[in-house]
């Protein structure tokens, strides 16, 4: 069931004003209606690789040709900021599956 609040947003780069410096804007440019997520255990691979264990989640929403999710893309959900990896669309275009990943310092989850 799509219960799950999510927003994705896209970090691009834009001209300072008044120092003409390149700066980073992070903007929310899709908040479906909607979203399944589940959170997934790192494999044992994942685990011996990495020295800081990665929180991993997988994002379903419904498909929307109009709304173009790349890899990079940040998924905002409970307070928690993923990078998405690996958009992933049904064989009927009626669902996107999205792996994600965030370094997630803390076990808290009352947000």
């Amino acid at each position: 069931m799509l219960r799950e609040k999510v927003t994705f947003s896209r970090i691009t780069q834009t001209q300072n004003a008044v120092t003409g410096d390149l700066v980073n804007v992070s903007a929310v440019y899709y908040s479906p209606q909607g979203a399944e997520v589940k959170e997934i255990s790192p494999s044992v691979d994942v685990i011996a690789q990495q020295g800081n264990i990665s929180m991993l989640i997988e994002v379903k929403i419904r498909y929307n040709p109009e709304v173009a999710i790349i890899n990079g893309d940040k998924i905002n959900w409970r307070g928690f900021t993923f990078n998405a990896l690996a958009p992933k669309v049904d064989a009927f275009r009626t669902f996107i599956t999205i792996k994600a990943f965030s370094e997630i310092e803390t076990t808290l989850r009352t947000i």
